[in-house]
Parts: structure tokens; C-alpha cells; sequence
């Protein structure tokens, strides 16, 4: 988001063109900024209500895979690979691991 290229360029090595460029930053700023309240989200959910937890684990996974999925039908090129593109992967099993743990663990709490 505080990015000048929104990140687009700089971290997921895309080509901007000159024509539609700035359209293309503000989604990308959007994306940013709608991350930031997410975070905030999460960690109201991890200092208050701990018991959301699991859901919040579902709502990343889901998350990451729609990103994948839409990647997927709405190619772009790119001149580099963006970091998530293989890092997504990693991350839904990942996610899949804490969302078991924390199912386990939300059940010995109560």
C-alpha cells in the first residue's frame, strides 16, 4: 500500500503499462489496505477472542485459494515469479496444520 507501485512492480514483478497504470495501483493500494484491517482483525481475534481462532484459520486458507484460483483463470504476466506463487502452497498446509491445532486446543480450553 505505501508502496509507489502499490507493490505491483516492486515485490510481484509486474509489467504496468503506461495506459491504465494508475487504475492498476489503486487496486493493488486497495488490496493493501484492506490487508491492514484484516491484520488488525487478527489480532483483535488472537488478544480477545481467542475462540475465533479457528475461523480465522479457515477464512486464510479460503482466502489463499481463491487468490490461487483467480490467478489461475485471470492470468498475468509477470517479469519475475511473485513470492506467493510458490509460497501459497506452503501456506495452505501450513494453515491446514495451525487450523487443526487450534481446533485441538479451542477443544481443551472449554
Amino acid at each position: 500500500m505505501f508502496f509507489s507501485d502499490g507493490g505491483a512492480g516492486s515485490i510481484a514483478g509486474m509489467n504496468i503499462p503506461k495506459i491504465g497504470a494508475s487504475e492498476i495501483l489503486f487496486v493493488w493500494a486497495l488490496w493493501g489496505s484492506a490487508q491492514l484491517i484484516y491484520a488488525l482483525i487478527q489480532w483483535i481475534v488472537i488478544f480477545r477472542y481467542r475462540s475465533l481462532v479457528p475461523l480465522m484459520w479457515i477464512i486464510q486458507i479460503f482466502e489463499s485459494l481463491l487468490r490461487m484460483f483467480v490467478g489461475h483463470i485471470k492470468p498475468v504476466n509477470f517479469a519475475h515469479t511473485p513470492p506467493g506463487a510458490y509460497q501459497n502452497y506452503i501456506y495452505i498446509i501450513l494453515a491446514l496444520i495451525m487450523l487443526a491445532i487450534s481446533i485441538v486446543t479451542t477443544k481443551f480450553e472449554d
